[in-house]
């Protein structure tokens, strides 16, 4: 398991602290774990939330005509 810290989230994902912290707020982006005086992520949570974010864009299927 690797732990992530919040500027390594916000650099795979593009979005600024603010931005990420927003998310958490509304229950967009899983909380993170706190650990000493830093938050952390594993890289399992992480990939996990792309992969539900992504969904409906990777089971789309071209409508019939």
């Amino acid at each position: 398991m690797t732990l992530l810290t919040k500027d390594e989230i916000c650099t795979q994902l593009g979005v600024s602290p603010r931005c990420l912290e927003n998310m958490i707020t509304r229950g967009d982006f899983p909380p993170p774990t706190r650990l000493g005086k830093k938050n952390f992520w594993t890289d399992t949570a992480l990939q996990a939330w792309l992969a539900r974010f992504f969904h409906a864009q990777e089971v789309w299927q071209p409508g019939r005509r």
